[in-house]
């Protein structure tokens, strides 16, 4: 990158949601400031899990994975919804090492046991931790919903990923509301998602595990469609797609140099401040250190009582 795109990106960027645009996305790769192809390795043999992969980014991810070889499992709450999304794959790539399970992961038991069941085989090469909803305010859902059991997942995997291996963690830009409070539960947990990013890495620098957040921009998806209700529509041709969201994703999941920078909060293709409030950025291992505590202290009390850790394999 020159440093005119240098330039450049970091004023885009500094405009906040208008570089999360597909129009954003476009004039950063016009710039030079972001790179425009999509990722083309082998992954043939390489295993990986996409959790949220029964539609939008997940489902894109996992497509896209599936085409370049690899040994995918989609992950998803509705055991009917997860095997649609297997076939999807499997029809859409030619590719027939798709599995299919399906666990909520607002769950912490049926995170350990979707780990259980997953865990067995060949090393891992990657995670991708997309599963997400938007929390209800004040309703049943466990405290920062699905970022637990991404937690608990990533616990009950981590012995089985291989040197080299990469785990993502899909957050928002809504994280950066999180603070404020004016962005609710979901932008408490995309905030979570961030923080156990950052600490995962710490723990698994010494074992050539590559840990990142990342933002994918506005993406026209389910969630997008909810939080913007009655302006989703007028706001659609902004969003971007799916699929573009999943060339990014796979890129971080492959390029040997974003594995170089463990820890980091991604957006196209760069790492981004993972705090805007003043005197935040340094803070923010002390932050994931304190919610890793916490998550501890919440687990071992049992977390919520109410499900039943249910999983559910396909084929």
């Amino acid at each position: 990158m020159t440093r005119r795109s240098d330039l450049l990106d970091r004023a885009l960027e500094a405009t906040g949601p208008l570089a999360w645009t597909r129009a954003g996305r476009t004039l950063r790769r016009r710039l030079g400031a972001a790179a425009d192809q999509a990722p083309a390795v082998d992954l043939t043999g390489r295993r990986y899990v996409v959790t949220g992969s029964t539609r939008g980014i997940g489902l894109a991810t996992a497509t896209h994975l599936a085409r370049l070889g690899g040994v995918v499992t989609v992950v998803g709450r509705d055991p009917d919804r997860t095997e649609r999304a297997r076939r999807l794959v499997a029809d859409a790539t030619g590719n027939d090492e798709i599995t299919a399970v399906a666990a909520d992961l607002t769950d912490p038991a049926a995170a350990r046991r979707l780990g259980d069941l997953v865990g067995p085989g060949a090393p891992l090469s990657g995670i991708v931790h997309n599963a997400g909803a938007v929390p209800p305010r004040g309703g049943a859902t466990p405290p920062l919903g699905a970022a637990v059991g991404a937690h608990v997942l990533t616990d009950a995997l981590q012995h089985r990923l291989g040197s080299g291996a990469t785990i993502v963690w899909v957050s928002s830009g809504m994280q950066y509301l999180a603070a404020s409070q004016l962005g609710g539960p979901y932008a408490a947990t995309k905030r979570a998602e961030v923080l156990l990013a950052r600490a995962w890495a710490r723990r698994l620098a010494g074992r050539g595990v590559a840990v990142h957040a990342t933002h994918p921009g506005l993406v026209d998806t389910r969630i997008a469609a909810e939080l913007l209700g009655r302006l989703h529509e007028p706001f659609r041709p902004l969003l971007r797609s799916p699929g573009e969201a999943a060339e990014d994703l796979v890129w971080l999941l492959t390029d040997p140099d974003a594995a170089r920078h463990s820890g980091a909060f991604w957006h196209d293709r760069r790492p981004r401040a993972t705090d805007r409030t003043p005197g935040g950025p340094a803070r923010v291992d002390d932050a994931a250190e304190a919610l890793w505590d916490d998550l501890e202290i919440y687990l071992e009390a049992g977390g919520p009582q109410e499900n039943s850790g249910s999983v559910h394999q396909g084929k």
